[in-house]
């Protein structure tokens, strides 16, 4: 069997925060036609989004195929996926080895990216005149009653009038209505409590992906896996 000339794997970023969606990549190079398939161990902070692997191609003199794996990390620390299983195969003849991957450093939300609350003001310095302090004092309440007024002129609309619950019966709702909740699909998805079938959550997460999502066909597919 043809020794390849090189399988690399990589990370599309090193770093990353919880929920994001990152690519594990795969680059196999072969001096003979060869295909490969990888086999990811299971790791308890990764959610396997997708999986797609490219056609072998001749180029250049050698033969080519590239795969890539979309995972979502769910906690924060260090990621590190080794034993990663690779199956070499040329015509009947097969080989297995396995390879290791740099880890990947989950990063966690710092607390002032939490937090909603503007930046403390400045002590002012004290003045020995008192109408030039009153006038020092008047500049700075300006900017914070500015900043009220813009945020509760931004404040997002209510979804819907009446009060309803982040679950799926909640996501049909709006579905029906004609709305795609793509905060409350991601908040269902990540609840442990909330009990899906793996063909509601492939249609969620589809839903969640997809540049283009028909609300009435969601719920089609989720009314319909419920009732099964």
């Amino acid at each position: 069997m043809a020794v390849p000339l090189g399988i690399e794997l990589s990370w599309s970023q090193a770093e990353c925060r919880p929920g994001d969606v990152v690519e594990l990549r795969a680059s196999g190079i072969f001096d003979e036609l060869t295909t490969y398939e990888l086999r990811l161990p299971q790791h308890e902070a990764l959610h396997l989004v997708a999986h797609q692997r490219q056609p072998v191609h001749y180029k250049g003199g050698v033969y080519r195929q590239n795969a890539v794996w979309i995972l979502q990390p769910l906690n924060a620390g260090l990621i590190e996926l080794e034993n990663i299983r690779v199956i070499l195969k040329q015509g009947d003849f097969e080989t297995e080895r396995f390879r290791g991957v740099p880890p990947l450093r989950v990063s966690a939300y710092s607390l002032s990216e939490d937090t909603d609350a503007p930046e403390p003001l400045p002590e002012p310095e004290v003045s020995q005149v008192a109408g030039r302090s009153a006038w020092f004092w008047l500049v700075l309440a300006i900017p914070p009653v500015i900043w009220l007024l813009v945020r509760y002129r931004k404040r997002p609309a209510p979804e819907s009038k009446c009060v309803r619950s982040i679950s799926l019966e909640g996501i049909c709702s709006v579905l029906v209505e004609g709305g795609l909740p793509i905060h409350d699909i991601e908040h269902v998805l990540t609840n442990e409590r909330q009990s899906l079938t793996p063909e509601q959550r492939t249609a969620l997460e589809r839903a969640i992906y997809s540049p283009s999502t028909d609300p009435a066909a969601l719920y089609a597919e989720l009314v319909e896996e419920r009732g099964s």
